[in-house]
């Protein structure tokens, strides 16, 4: 299951407006199953030096877009990123800075989140116990990542470049500011723009702990697992996490 920006039974569909690349609904994913239902979600934030944010309840990936922030006297420059799971004040330093939090809290009213709320979903999780992993994942001109799979569900956000994405049954082209939602086990292929120096997208993964400091990527074809690897990944935080502490 991909899904991108908001939910859609369509098999095939266009590129959606930016205001409905925005999933509000949180009774998504009605399954009947008895597991803990959490929201994964994505926002995007912009200040100045002027501005104090402080993130809600829950755990929180933050990842640097632009420029530098302040948080809990640790300073963060453009590319990293930094682990949150209580309410944190966030500050730009010297100047205007934009960034990523990442969020996996309990169901809440998504209009409680501060910033742009670009993509969430609902992820039902087996137990408490958790890897909550950052990273990005570069791509130089035209490389592929073959069709694979993913233990664990995820959003990710095109911060460069441009990305073709295809699952079992449609497919999509990522622009800059685009995120989308990946399931656990869900197969896709990306294809880097051949016209592009360079496509990186953020991601964000819920994984099972044993997958602490190790790959999750498994490519499904046989044949394409002789092919190679151009993309390269970056792993930015490898958290294990409570959801009783969220």
């Amino acid at each position: 299951m991909l899904k991108i920006g908001i939910k859609s039974t369509y098999k095939n569909f266009k590129r959606l407006p930016a205001e409905r690349r925005i999933q509000k609904t949180v009774n998504a994913n009605q399954t009947g199953s008895d597991m803990p239902r959490y929201s994964l979600s994505l926002t995007r934030h912009a200040s100045d030096t002027a501005d104090v944010h402080e993130t809600p309840n829950g755990h929180h990936a933050i990842y640097v877009l632009e420029g530098s922030l302040s948080i809990s006297g640790v300073s963060l420059e453009t590319g990293s990123g930094l682990h949150l799971q209580s309410p944190t004040q966030i500050k730009a330093n010297n100047g205007a800075a934009q960034w990523l939090c990442f969020r996996l809290a309990d169901e809440v009213p998504y209009e409680s989140l501060d910033g742009e709320l670009l993509l969430s979903e609902i992820v039902e999780l087996e137990s408490t116990a958790h890897l909550l992993r950052l990273d990005t994942v570069s791509f130089p001109m035209g490389a592929c990542a073959w069709r694979h799979v993913h233990p664990g569900p995820g959003i990710r956000y095109l911060a460069k470049g441009r990305l073709k994405l295809q699952s079992d049954d449609h497919e999509q082209l990522m622009e800059i500011g685009d995120s989308w939602f990946e399931a656990a086990q869900s197969p896709v292929r990306a294809t880097a723009d051949v016209k592009m120096p360079e496509t990186l997208f953020v991601r964000v993964m819920i994984l099972p702990t044993k997958f602490e400091g190790r790959p999750t990527i498994n490519i499904l074809d046989a044949e394409d697992r002789l092919r190679p690897r151009l993309q390269t990944t970056n792993r930015i935080i490898d958290a294990v996490i409570s959801l009783q502490d969220g």
